[in-house]
């Protein structure tokens, strides 16, 4: 419905084949932008909290020189904006999905650290690597899965088998807005923001 800015994006309605992209309003015209902004009004969501800890965020990374996860989020959404190099309109992002963008650049370094491993401490040739047998691509997996841990752009990055435990953030649609409302732990622990989540705008179900 809006942007990370609060800017108005609009509410759609899309099947294919494409001419019947419509606004939906004009499906049910109820069902207009005020009508969906108040229902949703004061709802809750858990997801990855895609950022460090606020006492990180200015903490060096290892894969990216020169940057804090709060710099380089910055960069990433200039880049999104601009697109690359900056003024290049053929690759900017017009409307981009914010909450995966530091889980993308994690995903790389632990990548290249992977490499990495393989290359200077096992001692495997680069064309091993990138033609790797199934001795190194069993310890590509084993060093990713059980001793891969790294400081990244969207936190602690370690995994548990196929897992990567982190912290998830509980949001809610507050005046038309996602607010931070408390935070889940690893170990299962929740910290709230202010008195947490509302249920002042609760109401019952409307019958079909």
């Amino acid at each position: 419905i809006k942007d990370k800015d609060g800017v108005l994006v609009g509410v759609y309605s899309i099947q294919l084949p494409p001419e019947f992209e419509r606004s939906i309003e004009e499906l049910q015209p109820e069902c207009d932008l005020q009508a969906i902004a108040e229902a949703f009004e004061g709802a809750v969501n858990v997801a990855g909290l895609g950022r460090p800890a606020d006492a990180d965020l200015e903490k060096p990374l290892g894969c990216f020189k020169g940057h804090s996860a709060k710099s380089l989020s910055s960069l990433i959404d200039d880049t999104l904006r601009t697109g690359y190099p900056a003024g290049n309109t053929a690759n900017s992002v017009a409307d981009p999905y914010y909450d995966i963008k530091s889980h993308a650049v994690d995903a790389t370094c632990a990548i290249a650290k992977t490499v990495e491993h393989l290359y200077k401490t096992k001692g495997y040739s680069m064309q091993q690597i990138q033609q790797p047998d199934e001795q190194v691509y069993t310890e590509f997996k084993r060093h990713m899965k059980h001793e891969l841990d790294f400081r990244g752009a969207s936190g602690r990055v370690k995994f548990s088998g196929n897992n990567r435990p982190n912290a998830l953030s509980v949001k809610q649609v507050l005046q038309g807005k996602e607010v931070d409302v408390g935070l889940v732990h690893p170990n299962g622990t929740i910290s709230w923001i202010g008195n947490g989540t509302t249920n002042a705008f609760w109401a019952e179900e409307p019958e079909d």
